[in-house]
């Protein structure tokens, strides 16, 4: 039923339903708070020719009008099919509202949603052009003009009992509820009327969500059918866990000399009785009647003397050396590796080679607890520096004191995050650091990679499952060199039908490659990344890029730290490779590249891409990307390129399409790591608006550094 409820904020959820003669697979993402999207594949008996094999894609949106209020409902408008064939589309107002244990729902559909055709259009007395309603249904994935159109249309309704909703959310029975429908959907099928016509509208139906990642339900349909439906529902709001007992700042040792605290009374009788405050202490004025105002603060009892801590000169190089060290090697214990080392006071630096840590500000908030023991008890702030290999990509600046009050719990992380500064890349360091000896590093995973392609026409589903193995040898100046292996495990991707493209076969072999790759290599590359001005990087790559091609990438990005924006050129000289993915390439070059804008919304973790330039088939266009990125790390984006290619000439589905998602491992039991897996759900795999693919596009290397990275994710200084 129809409704104008939506789940939490960021919610995905992915299920399967079944009916008599169709099978239905959908992927729901909460986009926004407001915001519902949904994809959805349908297997079903063809009405109309009687081949069970006809199969259909489509894309729904629901936006909230209104929130619910104590006297008015909420409110939504829909769009069923808003990218599809249009078998199933039709277009929804609907009125939700609550009271006790019952949710009532009222609303009226058009299209699909409104054969039942209990009133005419109101739409259809301002312009006759909604009296009629297309019906041509063509391949799919375009926009069409049909909404809101047709001279009939129809109200539906229903009721909702939650019957064990005061039980609380800890019972199991809480997410029961019963459902009673009036269906404004008279089609039962795709048969012309009236055999196609439904025997009811009354729906009944049972839906229980027993857990918060489980969701069932059993309904009775058109008066004829049972429709049994589950699906999985995961939050990727929540923060990844610690891992392990977060490290305490050590306490700081007496220094010799040091002022007090509270200051000094002046004499009894004065005029105007102040406190004498040591400079950089903190002070409440508060108005006292006089014509002065006076500092209410009283001096406590000195406490009793004690001996004064030998001085240490924290600036002979010596002592400088040996505080270094020290911190090198609690750095290393932590599973951090300096690459420089500035015990300075006031302020002191920390350069890193390696952090286990996504987040600059987890890294930056480990490296100062780890360090904080050998510090000067004079230093108050520590800047924290990360590189990978040895590039940096981003610095962070915390002061030490705030570390210190959350440890005591009277600072939080918006506290720590008001005196944080996320510094420049490439920016200075102090003259007086001491350098430990860079020896080459060598990184190594061994990850499952999982190919996937969901609502192929002849199969719903389908997946390839590698055990991957990749290696990489850093080396000083941004150089490196490594590969990846993979050993095919399971799958159902292989096989696959021919690709009729008219096109150049760029992506659409991909079966191919998967039937002949029986231990394929997947990349093997020499690569250089640095920075060729402040916050301005550059990367060149050679070898075997990606599973498919091989080649010359190349790709420069000015990305400032605390802008909100980001510029990139990527220009790339590619062959085909060889079906078997070893060392034979096969005749087909090209010449491809892309300039990119990034830009951040501002709200909701959201990011807009637009790219424009030159795809692997030679077609000139542009893709434009949402990407939303929540503070466990988990991306969701969608993304949808216009090239020169004719939608007639692309084929089914009409224009390149999709959505992804990106997991960090850490979000899984075990060891801190950086690792990512990401999946790429295509309604199909064609060939026009492709792009090639790389392993450290530079946006992705060094997002870290951003300003708007690190207050994503606030949190991550006390993790």
């Amino acid at each position: 039923m129809r409704n104008a409820r939506f789940r939490p904020d960021g919610a995905l959820e992915a299920g399967v339903a079944y009916r008599r003669q169709r099978t239905f697979w959908f992927l729901n993402f909460q986009a926004l708070p407001f915001l519902e999207t949904t994809f959805r594949f349908t297997q079903r008996l063809d009405g109309r020719t009687g081949n069970r094999d006809s199969t259909d894609r489509a894309f729904d949106l629901k936006l909230r009008l209104l929130d619910e209020s104590e006297y008015v409902p909420a409110l939504a408008i829909g769009l069923q099919d808003f990218v599809g064939t249009g078998i199933y589309s039709g277009e929804y107002i609907v009125a939700s509202k609550r009271w006790r244990d019952l949710d009532f729902t009222a609303g009226v559909g058009w299209g699909r949603l409104g054969t039942a055709a209990t009133m005419t259009n109101p739409l259809v007395y301002a312009s006759n052009r909604f009296r009629d309603r297309p019906t041509d249904f063509g391949q799919g994935g375009n926009i069409s003009a049909r909404y809101f159109r047709g001279e009939d249309i129809a109200l539906f309704g229903g009721i909702e009992y939650t019957p064990f909703a005061a039980w609380g959310a800890d019972s199991i029975w809480s997410g029961l509820r019963l459902k009673l429908e009036l269906s404004g959907d008279r089609l039962r099928d795709e048969r012309p009327r009236p055999r196609g016509n439904a025997e009811s509208l009354v729906n009944v139906a049972v839906q229980w969500q027993p857990v918060p990642w489980i969701d069932a339900g059993l309904a009775f349909v058109h008066g004829t059918d049972l429709v049994a439906r589950v699906s999985f529902v995961f939050d990727p709001t929540r923060p990844p866990p610690a891992r392990g007992q977060v490290p305490p700042m050590a306490a700081r040792p007496p220094v010799a000399n040091e002022p007090p605290l509270w200051g000094t009374r002046e004499a009894e009788g004065a005029a105007a009785p102040r406190i004498i405050v040591p400079s950089g202490v903190p002070v409440v004025i508060r108005e006292t009647g006089r014509l002065d105002p006076v500092v209410v603060a009283v001096a406590p009892p000195a406490p009793p003397a004690t001996p004064a801590p030998p001085q240490i000169d924290f600036s002979d190089p010596r002592v400088r050396k040996l505080l270094a060290d020290e911190i090198e090697k609690r750095l290393r214990a932590a599973g951090m590796r300096a690459a420089r080392i500035d015990p300075g006071t006031p302020h002191a630096t920390i350069v890193l080679a390696r952090s286990p840590f996504r987040t600059l500000g987890q890294t930056a908030s480990r490296a100062i607890r780890a360090a904080s023991g050998a510090l000067p008890p004079t230093t108050e702030r520590v800047t924290v520096v990360l590189k990978e290999g040895a590039v940096e990509v981003g610095r962070l600046t915390l002061l030490r004191r705030e570390l210190e009050r959350a440890q005591q719990g009277l600072s939080s992380a918006e506290e720590i995050a008001a005196s944080a500064l996320v510094g420049q890349a490439g920016a200075p360091l102090p003259a007086q650091s001491i350098d430990y000896p860079w020896s080459p590093q060598f990184t190594w995973a061994i990850e499952p990679f999982v190919r996937l392609q969901v609502m192929d026409p002849d199969q719903p589903f389908r997946y390839d499952v590698l055990l991957t193995a990749a290696g990489r040898v850093h080396f000083q100046g941004g150089w490196s060199l490594g590969g990846t292996v993979g050993l095919p495990l399971f799958g159902n991707i292989a096989g696959n039908r021919v690709s009729d493209s008219e096109l150049t076969h760029v992506r659409s072999d991909i079966a191919r490659y998967l039937d002949e790759g029986k231990f394929p290599l997947l990349t093997l590359t020499g690569e250089r990344v640095w920075l060729a001005a402040p916050d301005v990087f550059a990367r060149v790559t050679g070898g075997y890029l990606e599973s498919m091609y091989a080649g010359l990438s190349t790709e420069v990005l000015w990305r400032p730290a605390n802008a909100s924006w980001a510029l990139g050129l990527d220009v790339n000289a590619v062959m085909q490779r060889d079906y078997r993915q070893d060392f034979g390439v096969l005749g087909y070059s090209v010449i491809t590249g892309h300039a990119s804008y990034y830009q951040d919304l501002g709200f909701l973790g959201l990011t807009g891409i637009l790219r424009a330039g030159r795809y692997l088939a030679g077609d000139w266009g542009a893709t434009v990307e949402l990407v939303r990125k929540f503070a466990s790390g988990i991306e969701v984006g969608g993304f949808a390129t216009i090239t020169t290619v004719p939608f007639d000439r692309f084929g089914e589905g009409s224009f390149d399409k999709g959505i992804f998602i990106r997991f960090p491992f850490d979000l899984f039991p075990g060891q801190s790591t950086r690792s990512v897996a990401t999946a790429t759900l295509r309604p199909l795999t064609r060939d026009g608006g492709q792009r090639l693919s790389v392993e450290n596009p530079l946006y992705q290397l060094t997002e870290p550094g951003r300003r708007a990275a690190y207050d994503r994710d606030l949190g991550a200084v006390l993790r």
